[in-house]
């Protein structure tokens, strides 16, 4: 049987059996794709701990939710994040970033005005922040 104990696993939801289990199957859909380690193995479940919280699995579902450790999530969800982007500007422009008709000019202005964007959303939560507090 393999080892699963010390592999990072993303919560998941699993087929109930009993209304027993439906209760805590329920309490533990708060962990589904949060990333616990697993702690424990037996025959048919693993434990998974999310921080002090622990749940038990079984063990046939695991494989599938294992994180690959040698990814790191901050990266992948902004790699997800790029892809989304290029795919809305493709149909928005009907165009890629391959594109030869704009100048290195226009490209920094491009970048400028975008980068103004963003302090001007910046600003905005800064001032919601600021205004929470006051309140």
């Amino acid at each position: 049987m393999k080892n699963y104990v010390g592999k990072k696993c993303k919560g998941f939801k699993f087929a109930e059996e009993d209304d027993e289990q439906s209760i805590f199957l329920s309490a533990m859909e708060q962990h589904i794709d949060k990333i616990g380690v697993i702690t424990e193995q037996y025959e048919d479940e693993v434990l998974i701990d999310f921080n002090g919280i622990s749940w038990y699995y079984p063990i046939s579902e695991i494989e599938k939710h294992l994180v690959d450790e040698e990814k790191d999530s901050i990266v992948e969800a902004v790699r997800a994040d790029l892809q989304r982007r290029s795919e809305i500007g493709i149909k928005k422009y009907n165009t890629t970033l391959d594109r030869t008709d704009l100048s290195e000019i226009d490209w920094l202005n491009h970048a400028y005005e975008e980068a103004l964007d963003l302090a001007l959303y910046l600003k905005k939560t800064i001032t919601l922040k600021a205004n929470e507090r006051i309140d």
